[in-house]
């Protein structure tokens, strides 16, 4: 009896220890990093995540290397038709005396985008070569930043120490927590105060941090919701009825050129064609078809990855996506 109380209390003792509230001491970048964005996108929901992969060098330095996904769900919020993943890219990061250093693929060089341990009213110089003013063809490709604020904020018990930055410069950072980084964008971004046509990397346009996870810290997430809609972005599409399933689709050639033909089970109605950022580029309406083979042309599209949405005569929802060379 005596050793099952003394186990219950040791039990009792790693449950508090366990749950109690800590400063985060735990590098940037651990194995398993994640971020996930949220990004602005009129016609579905649309995310970019960035996955920590592994170590390398890159222009001679020891590098960190982020792969980055844009996951679309065409569909109202939660009720969505379908969902995709898409690969963009990749990205190189470094650290250096708790600063994070970013190679701008434009200029052709690694650039500060920000420090982990600043002081209040501490400047430093950020930039993003990407992200282009249309309305200002002499717009600064680099800004000072100002630290505004110190704070401390607590994420899944854990206490980070975070600052917020001037949002009166031509580019923005937002708030900043150490060792994870900015709460607004993964890199600086052009302020739209100062130019009213610009366009960001990848043409993305980032709403704020939604979650960010590692095999340390576990997951944290930034906002009421933020633990549902991560969930929700990453995983895959569940409780499909029969019709909603993938049925047998098959693209071909793939990458495709000019045309490209559409293999069924079932004869389509309706095909939808979308980016890799949820616009819709291609509405195909077939009238009293019989066949289960469709062939529509592609040369209104440019190089790229698309997503395809079709829809059969039973309301069956197919989806896939193809390359355009």
């Amino acid at each position: 009896m005596k050793k099952i109380i003394l186990i219950l209390v040791l039990f009792s003792i790693i449950g508090q220890v366990k749950s109690q509230i800590v400063q985060d001491t735990l590098p940037w970048c651990p194995p398993g990093s994640n971020w996930l964005y949220k990004s602005s996108s009129p016609s579905s929901s649309m995310y970019i995540q960035f996955i920590y992969s592994k170590d390398t060098l890159f222009s001679n330095l020891k590098v960190k290397k982020l792969d980055v996904e844009a996951i679309q769900i065409i569909g109202p919020s939660r009720t969505e038709f379908a969902r995709f993943v898409g690969v963009i890219g990749a990205e190189f990061m470094f650290n250096s005396n708790d600063s994070i250093y970013w190679f701008d693929k434009i200029s052709n060089d690694f650039k500060l985008i920000y420090s982990f341990n600043p002081q209040l009213n501490d400047e430093f110089i950020v930039g993003n070569s990407r992200a282009k003013c249309y309305s200002d063809s002499t717009f600064t490709k680099t800004d000072t930043i100002k630290v505004t604020q110190l704070f401390k904020a607590t994420f899944n018990n854990l206490i980070f120490d975070g600052y917020n930055t001037d949002y009166n410069r031509k580019f923005k950072l937002g708030t900043i927590l150490k060792n994870i980084g900015s709460l607004s964008s993964p890199f600086p971004q052009i302020n739209p105060i100062y130019c009213n046509n610009f366009q960001p990397e990848y043409g993305i346009f980032y709403e704020g941090l939604i979650c960010y996870s590692d095999s340390l810290r576990g997951t944290l997430t930034f906002s009421a919701q933020g633990k549902e809609e991560c969930h929700f972005a990453k995983t895959a599409i569940k409780n499909f009825t029969k019709k909603e399933r993938n049925l047998n689709l098959k693209l071909y050639p793939n990458p495709a050129f000019n045309k490209l033909n559409i293999l069924t089970e079932t004869p389509i109605k309706e095909i939808y064609i979308y980016d890799l950022f949820g616009k819709l580029i291609k509405q195909v309406i077939i009238e009293n078809t019989k066949t289960n083979e469709t062939v529509i042309t592609l040369d209104e599209l440019n190089t790229g990855i698309y997503f395809i949405h079709v829809i059969d005569v039973f309301d069956a929802k197919l989806n896939s996506k193809f390359i355009k060379e």
